[in-house]
């Protein structure tokens, strides 16, 4: 799967305008961020989490696709 359809499948979970929040490098997830990604955890992968679990895995995942994002913009840019 290239990554722009890995990026696309994860939007649909995600919406970067309304959910999160980034001042000065802290991603802050919000509250039905943060729900959401629980409920997809428990869906998708039979996993209870807690809210600090989810909290702390989804902003994690967000940095990731930050850093994703800044590849895929050098690479176009070549």
């Amino acid at each position: 799967m290239s990554f722009r359809n890995f990026a696309h499948k994860f939007n649909k979970y995600f919406w970067f305008d309304k959910t999160v929040l980034c001042f000065n490098n802290v991603i802050m997830l919000s509250k039905q961020a943060i729900e959401e990604y629980q409920k997809i955890m428990k869906e998708e992968f039979g996993q209870d989490i807690t809210i600090a679990e989810a909290e702390e895995q989804g902003t994690q995942l967000v940095k990731f696709f930050e850093i994703l994002i800044e590849i895929d913009k050098r690479q176009d840019n070549k």
